[in-house]
């Protein structure tokens, strides 16, 4: 009979941020059970999909955020590239923290 403690044990074996034993213990179940559990195929179906569901988030999210740093970085590269083309007036103004350059 599938619950709500079989839908919230298949989200944390799917997570996979916590061992069998952990999982056991948050929801107050047996170790054993929740390996039996595991070998059902009606747990395991929505197991599986949740572990794709998560793989495909992160694969996008991890995008946007690798997206993000690297426009970052160039922002940081173009800033550099301009105070080192201003020459020395420029790294005498106040605030200026870099080094100058050799």
């Amino acid at each position: 009979m599938w619950n709500r403690t079989h839908e919230r044990a298949a989200e944390l074996v799917a997570a996979g941020d916590l061992s069998s034993e952990q999982v056991a213990r948050e929801l107050g179940i047996t170790d054993r059970s929740l390996r039996r559990w595991k070998r059902e195929p009606e747990f395991e179906e929505p197991v599986n999909a949740l572990v794709l569901h998560f793989r495909t988030k992160v694969a996008s999210t991890g995008v946007v955020v690798r997206e993000i740093r690297i426009a970052g970085y160039e922002r940081r590269r173009n800033w550099l590239e301009q105070i080192r083309r201003s020459g020395p007036q420029r790294r005498k103004c106040r605030g200026f923290r870099g080094a100058s350059p050799a």
